[in-house]
């Protein structure tokens, strides 16, 4: 999740790649129905179970892991992933799966070298082995590290090759194209592109409906996107509409204190300050600050930048309002 653009900080998912046994098919549905903590149990009691072959042990380490890192606890996501590649004798699509979670964790931590050389690596294993899908996973995490890094224009042919392969493969899975419209959207959303970015997002919006429904915390993201790109065209009402519903969405499926719910409650900031209702916005940066200060799982440039966001909308807000800065907080008189 880019937190200078949109600051959303839960990622998107990177689901199994493979045939799985019982345990990770289970986890899977529950994982798109919402229930993240009895996804969590069903893997953990598969894996405590010493009897599974390594290649079984494999995927479920994948999933786990790959679970517990859309939740941004990536500390202790990649240990998991880290044991799959010590495997020995291992099959090259667990390798690949577990190299994509090691990317997507240190591009998240902008750790952009570690995350560069994964996705290649997962690029060329992929071509390697004919697997234009897998691929395409890679082309795609390629793109969006070197859109973390601030350079669009390296970006941009990434995104958009992926788009467009995803878009001409029947056989991709719906979900795939909806990640890449979505990174691709963030891109045109940089650049300020907002027609451009509210189509690509509301065709994944769509797909995130069909697949995972209104109430999903995925689906909630992209609301989230679109909630902050109305605001930024003046649809204020629209936005704060999706934003709310957003909201309701993190703080039933995460606990109170999550990252989930810290991101919506910036998204939720951010609209109220391109409405210039900087009270409400100050409001809700300062919630999301204690969130976020109190997270190993976000960086310190992270907290900084919501800091800023926070002082920035706190001295544009009417002294009437009754808010003063108390620690970099917020607090009514």
């Amino acid at each position: 999740m880019r937190i200078a653009v949109l600051l959303i900080l839960l990622s998107r998912p990177f689901s199994s790649l493979f045939a799985a046994e019982d345990p990770v098919q289970m986890s899977q549905k529950l994982r798109m129905e919402g229930d993240y903590a009895q996804a969590e149990k069903i893997l953990r009691a598969a894996l405590e179970n010493g009897d599974a072959a390594s290649a079984t042990r494999a995927v479920l380490l994948n999933t786990l892991g790959d679970l517990l890192r859309e939740q941004d606890r990536c500390a202790e996501a990649r240990p998991l992933f880290e044991q799959v590649l010590k495997m020995e004798n291992l099959a090259w699509r667990p390798r690949f799966s577990a190299l994509v979670g090691l990317a997507e964790i240190h591009r998240q931590s902008h750790e952009w070298t570690g995350s560069m050389a994964e996705w290649t690596e997962a690029r060329g294993m992929a071509e390697s082995h004919d697997n234009s899908l897998l691929a395409t996973v890679a082309i795609r995490g390629e793109g969006e590290t070197w859109l973390d890094r601030g350079d669009t224009a390296r970006a941009e042919p990434l995104l958009k090759k992926a788009v467009y392969l995803l878009e001409n493969d029947s056989q991709a899975p719906r979900f795939r194209l909806a990640v890449a419209l979505g990174s691709l959207a963030t891109l045109y959303r940089l650049e300020n592109k907002l027609a451009m970015a509210e189509e690509l997002w509301g065709r994944e919006l769509k797909i995130d409906r069909e697949l995972m429904g209104n109430y999903h915390p995925q689906t909630a993201l992209v609301m989230g996107h679109l909630a902050e790109a109305w605001a930024a065209d003046g649809d204020y009402e629209r936005a704060r509409d999706y934003s709310h519903q957003v909201l309701d969405i993190m703080e039933s499926h995460f606990q109170h204190i999550s990252t989930a719910v810290a991101s919506a409650l910036i998204n939720d900031g951010l609209i109220e300050q391109h409405a210039r209702n900087y009270a409400a916005a100050a409001d809700r940066y300062s919630q999301a600050l204690g969130i976020v200060r109190s997270s190993s799982s976000v960086s310190g440039s992270e907290a900084a930048m919501v800091s800023r966001l926070y002082q920035s909308a706190l001295s544009q807000a009417p002294h009437s309002h009754g808010t003063k800065q108390i620690n970099g907080f917020t607090k009514d008189k």
